[in-house]
């Protein structure tokens, strides 16, 4: 999922693509970047979001470098889960530790504040495979600064 960046969703449709898309792969390092500036609108007041994923070994890293022109209203990263959040000091966990889904995802408390959004199912076919709904897991920005930078780090718990 992309960033909803001062209120804005990313758009869709080909204007809004990323832009400066780099793929490297070696020694069993992955690394995927992009420029997700162009997948807002000007009312989001992007002027570069550089995202950086790299996957090495067992983990999964998600970095972000942007620039902003103002700040205008609430940036934050949203994660949906069918698994009960348990919260941590700079952690989430999802599903049991130990376990094929156990999943550990760490970011800094600085950066981020957590707030959980339980969502109820009422769909059939979406409650034949999470009957007890699923979570939204908001990860918002505390700082009002235009310019700066965070990773998450996603690995088995």
């Amino acid at each position: 999922n992309l960033p909803t960046i001062n209120g804005v969703m990313q758009q869709a449709g080909h204007p809004f693509k990323a832009e400066d898309v780099k793929f490297a792969s070696r020694g069993g390092r992955t690394t995927l970047s992009m420029d997700i500036a162009h997948a807002y609108p000007a009312a989001a007041g992007v002027i570069r979001w550089m995202r950086t994923l790299t996957f090495d070994g067992n983990k999964l890293t998600l970095q972000e470098d942007y620039q902003l022109r103002a700040r205008k209203d609430t940036t934050f990263l949203s994660l949906i889960t069918p698994h009960e959040p348990r919260l941590e000091k700079g952690a989430i966990l999802l599903g049991e530790s130990g376990s094929p889904d156990g999943l550990k995802i760490t970011y800094d408390p600085r950066v981020f504040r957590v707030e959980l959004e339980k969502k109820p199912l009422s769909d059939p076919s979406l409650l034949r495979s999470w009957p007890e709904g699923l979570t939204r897991i908001r990860l918002v920005q505390r700082s009002a600064a235009l310019k700066g930078s965070y990773q998450l780090v996603f690995q088995p718990e």
